[in-house]
């Protein structure tokens, strides 16, 4: 063990000296703001490194990378209040010392923290301050940077519902990224500024966008984006009496959603071919989509609404058994002291055997139904705990159910305003509710934007990849993690070069979590060994550790969504349950499978397959 800590000295004292150069550190410092959660230990470590480093030679801006990074990693966990701190301390610093770069790097960090928070009005002020520094600086930033803080401005803006701000900065960062030619940027724009354009009715402006973003989502295939592209299209379509065309994208935009197979996107491609027939006063085909969206819909929302109220109920009846247990600890305690009296009483007082015999009796009495309703509450919640992960779902659930009325009356009293016999007070009452159900619409759709998909689609990048370099350099990553628990990673190959044709960030991702997964479940100084060996129709990358391991229960759902395992990391690191989630899905998107052998307190060894 002596020897393993002073190994780790030697590692630490090395990377110091290394480091000692300003150019050196922000080397270091560009490739450990990469890492993503699965390396949160290794970030903490070397933010603390480099603004050791960074002190020793009065490197400023150096001494803030540890602040942001440190900050970073509290953000990966979801902990905003630390990682504020962090980000405060090293402003505080930067405005010490007067250090404009250093200074400027943590406004902006703090303005994208409020983004996350959804604190628009404090991110608009650190981004306003960000780009009054940023065009005080000499030489000129490089236009990326004025692009960026112009976008969220614009984010800032829209959230605000200070749309005339937001279109003009999105303008201005539209501009930059057309200078030079940000091409996925473009198109992320498009979207947040068509919509803002269609509302207020510049449809040619929304279209230009539109139409760039449709050309640019073809060419790269991402179907998702191509759904929403063909969907919005066709309501500027709509919007501007073009019926044939909005037709025709309408189509497309069904086409795909059966293609993607969501249900989801079906229902609400209904819902548009509905408001479509509407506007052309084809009142009975645009019931008939109205009807098969809201089939979709009961079908999509029935399960998990049952569940959410399930839900709503069982911590209903927690709440109410803690309670309980709260005032009979309370009692408890009341009796705790009064055996106290009762036995210093027992000296003097001659019937005290009796006395401290009923006491005690009142007492296991108490602790008895103590310990029952304990395990009651234990047992809710876990209960609880899984179905605090559907909890996010339930705002989408209601927000539907919501929507279907609204969109129901809007239907029916579009139908009834089209009735001739009306006089001009029924005719002014109709319009009324029809503008109370657009409004309820709107306000249902804001709730509907809080809800995102969990991953951003992306194409595949397939080139050849070299796993045994590859494998390295993940191992060099997960170093400091490693030596931090005395782990030894062993690594062995049978061949010098193992070349396969795949995407390469999602390979390094899926070998990052498995590898993160087999330090977290390691016990302290033990061995975690990783085999890659290389056959003729296939390629095997086996990852083994001696830790915790798992039973058979735990393994039957161990890469479902939130599939966590009774097993826990040997020294409380943190684990969403997400890791192997969301290595099955990039492994589904590369062709390839994965395994898992274990045995509780053995270990466990997971196997990834790559079909040549």
């Amino acid at each position: 063990m002596k020897q393993r800590i002073v190994f780790l000295f030697i590692i630490l004292s090395n990377i110091s000296f290394a480091q000692k150069t300003q150019e050196a550190i922000k080397d270091l410092y560009l490739r450990v703001i990469e890492f993503d959660e699965s390396k949160i230990d290794s970030l903490r470590i070397y933010a603390n490194q480099i603004e050791k480093d960074s002190k020793s030679i009065n490197y400023t801006e150096g001494e803030c990378y540890g602040y942001r990074l440190r900050g970073i990693a509290f953000e990966l966990e979801g902990k905003y209040q630390e990682a504020s701190k962090e980000y405060h301390s090293g402003l505080k610093i930067s405005e010490l010392k007067k250090d404009k770069a250093a200074k400027l790097m943590m406004i902006s960090d703090l303005g994208a923290l409020s983004i996350s928070m959804k604190q628009y009005k404090k991110a608009k002020e650190y981004f306003l301050k960000s780009l009054e520094i940023t065009k005080s600086q000499v030489p000129a930033p490089k236009p990326k940077r004025f692009s960026s803080i112009y976008s969220n401005l614009g984010i800032c803006y829209k959230n605000l519902n200070q749309i005339d701000s937001a279109l003009f900065y999105y303008s201005e960062s539209l501009k930059i990224k057309r200078q030079i030619g940000d091409s996925a940027g473009i198109a992320t724009l498009g979207i947040n500024m068509s919509s803002l354009l269609v509302q207020q009715k510049k449809y040619s402006e929304a279209k230009e966008l539109l139409d760039y973003n449709l050309d640019y989502h073809t060419r790269k295939q991402e179907l998702d984006d191509l759904w929403h592209d063909n969907l919005n299209i066709s309501i500027v379509y709509r919007l501007t009496n073009d019926i044939k065309k909005s037709k025709e994208h309408l189509d497309k935009g069904m086409e795909l959603a059966k293609k993607l197979n969501s249900h989801s996107k079906i229902a609400e491609t209904y819902l548009d071919y509905s408001r479509f027939y509407e506007q052309i006063g084809d009142f009975e085909a645009a019931y008939n989509n109205y009807s098969k969206y809201h089939e979709l819909e009961k079908e999509l929302i029935n399960t998990e609404t049952n569940s959410a109220i399930e839900e709503l109920e069982t911590k209903y009846e927690t709440e109410k058994k803690t309670a309980e247990n709260k005032l009979l600890t309370q009692e408890l305690e009341t009796q705790k002291q009064r055996n106290l009296l009762w036995a210093a009483l027992s000296i003097a007082v001659a019937l005290a055997a009796a006395a401290i015999s009923w006491a005690l009796w009142q007492n296991r009495k108490k602790n008895k139904i103590l310990t029952e309703k304990n395990d009651f509450i234990q047992s809710q919640n876990k209960k609880l705990a899984e179905l605090n992960k559907e909890k996010n779902n339930l705002i989408s659930i209601v927000s539907h159910d919501l929507g279907s009325p609204f969109s129901g009356i809007n239907l029916w009293s579009n139908i009834l305003g089209k009735n001739e016999k009306l006089d001009s007070e029924a005719k002014e009452a109709v319009s009324n509710i029809q503008k109370m159900a657009e409004y309820g619409q709107k306000m249902v759709q804001q709730i509907l934007n809080i809800e995102k998909d969990e991953t951003q689609g992306r194409s595949l990048n397939l080139e050849k990849v070299n796993l045994v370099s590859t494998i390295k350099e993940i191992i060099t990553d997960f170093g400091p993690a490693a030596n931090g628990k005395g782990i030894q990673l062993e690594f062995n190959s049978e061949k010098d070069t193992v070349d396969y044709l795949a995407d390469k960030q999602y390979l390094t991702r899926i070998l990052e979590n498995l590898i993160s997964n087999a330090l977290k479940y390691s016990h302290r100084d033990g061995k975690v060994l990783i085999n890659l060996e290389s056959g003729i129709d296939e390629i095997k990358v086996k990852i083994k550790d001696f830790g915790v391991g798992m039973t058979q229960e735990d393994q039957r759902n161990l890469f479902s969504k939130y599939g966590q395992t009774s097993s826990k990391p040997t020294e409380n690191e943190s684990s969403t349950g997400l890791g192997l989630h969301i290595v099955k899905r990039l492994l589904d998107e590369l062709g390839g499978t994965i395994t898992c052998q274990s045995e509780l307190g053995k270990g466990s060894e997971f196997t990834v397959i790559l079909k040549k």
